[in-house]
């Protein structure tokens, strides 16, 4: 990757740790105007759109990275986190088991993936999935526990 383009993903993430998002878009923007071939052009855009809570576009852009870069479970992870996000719940509970299959230590996968069938009323896969969970990120296991009786509290 070239230095250009490398200041341009830099700049971005510096514009997303500061919590600048429109910013953070707008260098998304220009990365992938000028390098449409880079994959983490497109997914930087999608982070700030995701950040921005405009989770159609964010999909957008991390389809468009995934098509340059189909085994980046970060970017697919994040495509099925706009899919929940946006109410396709099945579609992202597929995606999430597709990341799994990729990376089966991805423990954020598992915990979102947890949350989609929370979701969908599979309380079984929801042990099942904590179970699992809790070999990989015990934290994220104890999240996902709470989160859990706060649903079944609702």
């Amino acid at each position: 990757m070239g230095n250009e383009i490398s200041q341009l993903l830099i700049e971005a993430i510096e514009h997303d740790n500061a919590g600048n998002y429109p910013q953070m878009i707008k260098v998304g923007q220009k990365a992938v105007e000028m390098y449409p071939e880079v994959p983490e052009a497109h997914y930087v855009l999608g982070c700030g759109h995701m950040r921005s809570g405009d989770y159609r576009l964010a999909a957008r852009s991390f389809k468009n990275s995934i098509s340059k870069k189909p085994d980046c479970v970060e970017a697919l992870n994040s495509l099925a986190i706009c899919h929940f996000k946006l109410g396709k719940t099945q579609n992202a509970e597929k995606i999430f088991s597709k990341v799994i299959r990729k990376k089966p230590d991805y423990a954020r996968a598992y915990f979102s993936r947890a949350e989609c069938w929370m979701q969908m009323g599979d309380i079984d896969s929801v042990f099942a999935e904590w179970s699992l969970l809790a070999a990989i990120d015990r934290n994220l296991a104890v999240t996902l526990q709470q989160n859990f009786f706060r649903f079944l509290m609702s």
